[in-house]
């Protein structure tokens, strides 16, 4: 079949509403072996902050997920690393100190997870921005619940309706004056 064939019948799949991802940072040998030098890096810190900028052309939603699943569940990397390179050490590196560990003190951010559920699910668009914008988004199976401040506010994938977060500034590092 020609390729150019092949990718319109796949876009007609699913209601018109399949994407096409072609990969292409850090992805040069069609496999991951550079990102996997990345990521166990002992000075890498893995992290997202682009505002929102790219919303309407990637979804990076996945990337905690895609950190349990392939490189825990399927490359066989130490679950405790992982844990500590999603929480304890970008909290440090941002100057949060009071998150990114389990201890009384602390501000109960958690996550829990059945890893063996845990898998990321296809991307999709949606059109729930101002004036009708839409953006990529994924959702992932897995997560139990996730608290924020010790309160539930997502469980089995569906939002509890409480709210307790707020802006998270770190004066340390934006100085005294924000």
């Amino acid at each position: 079949m020609d390729e150019v064939e092949f990718a319109y019948d796949l876009q007609l799949a699913n209601d018109g509403k399949t994407l096409l991802y072609s990969p292409f940072a850090n992805y040069a040998h069609a496999n991951l072996d550079a990102c996997q030098e990345m990521v166990q890096h002992p000075h890498s810190l893995l992290s997202l902050g682009d505002g929102g900028a790219h919303v309407g052309l990637i979804t990076d939603s996945s990337s905690t997920t895609f950190m349990l699943t392939h490189w825990v569940k399927q490359q066989g990397l130490p679950l405790e690393w992982a844990v500590q390179k999603l929480t304890s050490l970008p909290a440090e590196m941002m100057g949060l100190k009071d998150r990114g560990v389990i201890k009384q003190g602390m501000k109960a951010d958690l996550n829990i997870i059945d890893l063996d559920r845990l898998e990321i699910c296809f991307p999709y668009v949606v059109s729930d921005l101002p004036a009708g914008g839409t953006r990529f988004t994924q959702d992932s199976d897995g997560y139990l619940a996730t608290f924020l401040s010790g309160k539930c506010v997502v469980r089995e994938g569906k939002p509890t309706g409480l709210l307790p977060g707020r802006l998270v500034r770190s004066h340390s590092l934006v100085g005294s004056n924000n």
